[in-house]
This record gives C-alpha cells, structure tokens and sequence, in this order.
C-alpha cells in the first residue's frame, strides 16, 4: 500500500511538472511580434543599455555566447554592416547569454566590436524571446516590431540579411 501511495504521488508530480514545463515552453518571436523590452549591463562601459533607447531606428538583435563558433564568424560581418548604414538608422546590439560576464569579455578582447553588446546573465530574455540556438537574431523595425527572425548562422545569409536591413532603413528615409 505505501508503494503504491509513492507511486501515485511520483506520477502526480511527473504530470505537474510535464504541464508546467509545456505551459511555459517558448516560441521564437515571428514577424509581426513585439519586440519585449528589455533594460541590461552593457559589456564595454558602465552603463544600462536599453532597446527603448533605439526606438525610431532599425535594430538587430544577436543572442550570442562565447562558447558559439558562429558567433566569432558573424561578430565581424555585423560589424562590417552597421559601420556600412547611417548610425542615425541602424543599430545592432550584441546580447550574450552567460552566467559569467567574464567570458564575454574575453571574447570581446579576441574578437572586438562597436556595437553596443550587454550581459543577460541572468537569462531573463532568452525565454521571453524563444531562444534556444546560438547565434539567433532577430530584425526589430522603428517601431519595435519584429520584421524577420532567424536561428543559427550561415556567411551565405548574411546577404539575404543585409538586403532586409538596407530595405527597412530605406523604407523609413522614403517616408
């Protein structure tokens, strides 16, 4: 009879925990989704970074790790790509998500940046963004909307994604 009562209660707490965890599992942000705001510790310099602070420009967001070898090959190529587009228009904000910031920092000495990039140590956007691959990223317009999302990290993509950030900042300057 004990094992029985064990079991039943193994069982119960099996199925809160499967419900809990599917009832918060996360989606990556689409197209059309707001992007949630978010105030963080920036890498660099003593300061608060927030993305209200980039409203009206166009924003990519890069999720990242020190640990992501595609990280170190995109690092470069979106640095290359805000230095290309008006600062005024274009912004890319590097968000690493690590319990240490210390290793961030070490990656940011080997494999240096002008963007802004900040700590989420305590992984509070990952979920609240849908992130589960690094890199991920996401193309925020003008107003906070999220216009595309992509997961991981292919060189061959950053044309089709340059094109969609050189669109958005024209679109805006066209108005």
């Amino acid at each position: 009879m004990r094992q029985a009562k064990y079991w039943g209660w193994l069982f119960a707490i099996a199925l809160i925990a499967s419900s809990a965890s599917g009832a918060s599992a996360t989606r990556v942000l689409q197209p059309g989704d707001t992007a949630p705001a978010f105030t963080l510790p920036a890498l660099a310099e003593r300061r608060l970074i927030s993305l209200e602070e980039f409203h009206g420009k166009v924003v990519y967001l890069e999720f990242w790790s020190s640990w992501c070898a595609p990280c170190r090959e995109s690092f470069p190529q979106l640095d290359a790509l805000r230095e290309r587009l008006p600062r005024e228009e274009f912004e890319v904000i590097g968000i690493n998500l690590e319990h240490s910031a210390d290793d961030a920092r070490r990656f940011l000495k080997k494999h240096p940046v002008t963007f802004p990039v900040v700590s989420d140590a305590a992984l509070s956007l990952k979920g609240r963004y849908g992130v589960s691959v690094m890199p991920t990223s996401f193309l925020i317009d003008r107003e906070g909307v999220v216009r595309a999302a992509h997961r991981g990290w292919i060189v061959d993509d950053l044309d089709a994604m340059a094109e969609q950030v050189t669109a958005l900042v024209d679109e805006a300057a066209n108005r």
